[in-house]
């Protein structure tokens, strides 16, 4: 508003009508000058309860008097004096507990003879030659109008024509005599004449004909001149003192506005719990904002209150007050973290606008336009995780520049917006569900290009409304994995309660942390999390997992989060030329993943929107040391509180190179034998009761480069005598061995020679869960195809020959005439019959390490395979054993 049309609004009387007491500062203060209206009773007696505490006395009447002594409305001449019958208006702020059957009027000016009159009525709108009634059931407003709720009801007249508004809303005309006579604004306890009912802020404007209707408006709620107003909405709940509770509505524009205008929350108890401003603006296309704000209740009642401080006030819905889902205090692993705990090991995927800029952080000023990738393969992405072992990729939806890999309403700086639009979370979404894997989400809390982001209100609800989006449109997320919010501190200033409570609301399996929520060991710095993150380290041993805030303890398991990177990258850099060695990234599964913690690696796609075929070589290569088999449960630790009994220790420093080094899972320390030079030794672990198991994990103290150790056994005790179940080699680090499942509760390394004493960084028994290892190992080795004995043999017991699932897996009816490989050198080789016509006639060739889930074998991924040679109408296909592992295969 121009503040030459606004000179034109003059205020002729103005009744703050402010009281002071319970309802606090949401009132202005009394108006005690010699010119103050009060409120008397119908006796003419001043009413002191109500100049008090704005309560009416009950049984009492009391209207606005000329002043504290006069009991006869607003009849002094001077109150009217010059005003015109015409360009003028008045306007109050009334609250009623309910609607009363008869009318109950609010402000009448004008007589019988021709009267305006603001009453409120359950009878609804009704006209006569002398008064209009408002604010009936069938206008909108009866519903919500309530002792919680204030009204501003205005009659503006104009060329001979009364308009009337509820909330800055028009809702009728009348065009009745002007104003004349008494001017009367009363309130009763009691139903009758008298209003039932709060009013404040009651005033008179008159205006010239250059002034619109919204500035006259504005001058009725008293913008230019009052500080502060009644709340439109105001309403109490019961609470719990010393707990934890959330605040959340909705808010629209009036009709026919647009835009928001400024509003304050408060939030009291006993004492002020919330006094802030909310943000005002709009979702794109939309015309509602939500809003969710904390608070802790200091008191049996809490009161909310939401005050317009300029313009109409808006819409409000949905207001409730609801307590905080927190996480419940625990010495064990909830369901949902157990479950996560089983996970164990996933893919990160660092992808955005910093991919196409070299950049590892950008400040938010990278133009979207830059973000243009060729193609966004996010198949590619899931099935690269789901064949390299891993249960789940975790998307950053957000980094610290602030762009959204999806449409997000409350930004441009997005995909939709970008050259290419594709909705990554979707497409990542859609691909985790074709390949059975789960779906977690990287948000970062610091933002570098909103612009409200030093406005923490507003910030706030922006973020939230963010995560409501990424939780609430793209089916189940298993975590959300928050980052950046060490930029703001102290850490209350984030919205901690908000976030998680609308987490747990949305998908309360979905868990939640916070990049180093933990501080200094035992310090938070953000709560509640389910779950703690410190990238890039790896978990201390031993492990704690319970950590105390208010003297409670709480369990929390550690994710590990690194990269694949040799430089460290997490976003594709071009100047990245490699990924770290194997041996360093197995290193990280076994120390990231014992002590029932979990192992995520950083996989980031390049600018063509695929994960780099170096990248995916060594998730497959990892895969294979370490024996996960896509799809199959990861192999389970059977050695978990076991002891051990070596025949020596070095020096007998048990506290430094004792047997239990070797079986704690940290990879710094080891067992050590000696003495010097020594070159046998042995190593019982003592399971404590007997256990089933197929593998065992050597971790050797490699100081010569292949490791001390050149042959050794595996033994088990069987009562009355140790047996030799699996004969080896030489170990060096990560040296997993598969055999014939055993049962015992005594296991022993017998280590026949060795080039020194040995030494031992870990020993670890496990059940794979794999039926097939000790049969492949034993059987598909070398350049020996399967023996006569064994190609008719049925290993896994599903009436299968093992020659009829080496060529079609689980269907032996899917194909007749079947080629049988023969072994040629040091491949084995299948011969498939070929139409160059039809392409699919035995097109290809799918491998499987348990006969049920199949994969592409001619991927690049499968290292060892040579190439298809189409001869003579035929296609030959190779395996070559020494350098792939041995699986079973079937023609497609």
């Amino acid at each position: 508003m121009t503040a030459a049309v606004r000179a034109a609004i003059t205020s002729t009387i103005s009744y703050p009508l402010g009281e002071t007491g319970s309802l606090g500062t949401n009132y202005l203060p009394l108006d005690s000058g010699s010119g103050a209206r009060h409120f008397t009773n119908a006796t003419g007696g001043t009413n002191t309860q109500v100049l008090s505490d704005g309560v009416w006395a009950p049984g009492s009447s009391a209207y606005l008097s000329t002043a504290a002594t006069t009991a006869d409305g607003w009849s002094a001449p001077n109150l009217l004096s010059g005003l015109s019958s015409d360009n003028f208006a008045f306007g109050v702020f009334v609250r009623a507990p309910a609607i009363e059957s008869g009318d109950s009027d609010i402000m009448t000016l004008g007589d019988t003879n021709g009267a305006l009159k603001l009453s409120l009525s359950s009878s609804g709108w009704s006209a006569s030659a002398h008064y209009v009634t408002w604010i009936g059931p069938e206008n909108g407003v009866a519903g919500s109008f309530s002792a919680s709720q204030w009204v501003h009801l205005a009659v503006v007249r104009r060329g001979g024509i009364s308009t009337f508004f509820i909330n800055g809303v028009a809702k009728g005309t009348w065009s009745g005599l002007p104003v004349h006579g008494t001017p009367l604004l009363c309130t009763s306890v009691g139903k009758g004449t008298y209003f039932h009912g709060d009013v404040d802020q009651a005033r008179i404007v008159t205006f010239d004909s250059g002034s619109d209707d919204a500035a006259v408006l504005a001058s009725l709620w008293g913008a230019a001149s009052l500080p502060l107003r009644p709340p439109w909405v105001e309403q109490t709940f019961s609470t719990l003192p010393n707990t934890r509770y959330l605040a959340t509505f909705n808010l629209s524009p009036a009709a026919g506005l647009s835009v928001l205008p400024a509003i304050a929350l408060e939030i009291s108890g006993n004492g002020a719990l919330v006094n802030q401003s909310l943000p005002t603006s709009l979702p794109v296309g939309g015309n509602s904002a939500p809003f969710s704000v904390a608070f802790t209740a200091d008191s049996a009642q809490s009161t909310v209150r939401l005050i317009p401080s300029s313009g109409v006030p808006p819409v409000v819905s949905g207001l409730q007050i609801l307590q905080a889902i927190e996480p419940a205090a625990s010495s064990q692993p909830s369901a949902a973290q157990q479950a996560q705990i089983d996970r164990r090991y996933g893919m990160f995927i660092h992808f955005g606008i910093n991919t196409f800029v070299n950049q590892q952080w950008t400040d938010g000023t990278v133009p979207v336009s830059s973000y243009n990738p060729a193609t966004i393969d996010a198949d590619q992405w899931a099935k690269t995780a789901r064949d390299a072992g891993m249960r789940h990729i975790i998307l950053t939806a957000k980094h610290h520049d602030g762009f959204c890999l999806w449409d997000s309403p409350w930004t441009t700086y997005d995909v939709a917006s970008s050259p290419v639009q594709t909705d990554v979370i979707a497409a990542a979404a859609a691909a985790c569900a074709k390949y059975g894997i789960k779906l977690g989400i990287y948000y970062s809390l610091w933002d570098r290009h909103d612009l409200s982001y030093n406005d923490d209100a507003a910030y706030n609800q922006y973020m939230l409304r963010q995560l409501a989006e990424l939780l609430g449109n793209y089916g189940p997320v298993c975590e959300l994995w928050l980052d950046g919010g060490g930029n703001k501190q102290p850490s209350t200033r984030w919205a901690n309660s908000e976030l998680y409570d609308l987490v747990k609301r949305l998908q309360p399996d979905c868990q939640v942390t916070t990049n180093w929520a933990i501080w200094q060991s035992d310090q938070f710095t953000s709560f509640p999390n389910d779950f703690r993150t410190a990238d890039p380290m790896l978990p201390s041993f031993p492990d704690r997992k319970l950590y105390k805030r208010n003297n409670i303890d709480y369990y929390l398991p550690f994710e590990s989060t690194v990269t694949l990177s040799s430089s460290d990258y997490w976003f594709y850099d071009t100047r990245d030329t490699g990924t770290k060695p194997i041996a360093t990234l197995a290193g990280f599964y076994y120390t990231a993943t014992a002590q029932d913690n979990i192992l995520i690696l950083n996989a980031a796609p390049d600018r063509s929107g695929v994960i780099r075929e170096i990248d995916r070589q060594g998730l497959f290569q990892l895969r294979d040391l370490l024996g996960l088999r896509p799809g199959m449960p990861l192999p389970k630790l059977a050695s978990a509180g076991s002891t051990g009994t070596p025949s020596s220790t070095w020096n007998n420093e048990i506290a430094n190179y004792g047997p239990q080094r070797a079986l704690d899972g940290d990879p710094s320390t080891r067992w050590a034998s000696g003495p010097d030079g020594a070159t046998t030794a042995t190593f019982e672990i003592n399971l404590g009761t007997a256990r089933s198991f197929d593998r065992l994990l050597i971790d050797e103290f490699d100081d010569a480069g292949s490791g001390r150790i050149r042959s050794f056994q595996l033994q088990a005790w069987t009562g009355s005598a140790w047996l030799t179940f699996h004969t080896g080699t030489t170990c060096g680090r990560f040296k997993l061995v598969d055999f014939p499942r055993q049962s015992t509760a005594r296991l022993r390394l017998q280590i026949d020679a060795a080039t020194n004493a040995p030494s031992l960084w870990e020993l670890q028994v496990f059940d794979s869960g794999h039926a097939f290892a000790a049969w492949r190992d034993a059987h598909f080795t070398g350049a020996d195809t399967l023996p006569a004995s064994e190609m008719e043999a049925d290993p896994d017991g599903d009436e299968l020959p093992n020659r009829l699932e080496f060529t079609l897996g689980s269907n032996p009816n899917a194909r007749t005439s079947l080629p049988v490989p023969t072994p040629t050198g040091a491949k084995l080789e299948l011969v498939l019959p070929w139409n160059s016509q039809a392409s699919t006639e035995f097109g290809s060739v799918s491998y499987s390490l348990d006969l049920v889930h199949w994969f592409d074998a001619s991927s690049p991924q499968h290292t060892g395979v040579g190439p298809m040679i189409s001869t003579n109408g035929q296609r030959t296909w190779q395996i070559d054993p020494q350098q792939q592992p041995k699986w079973f295969y079937q023609l497609r």
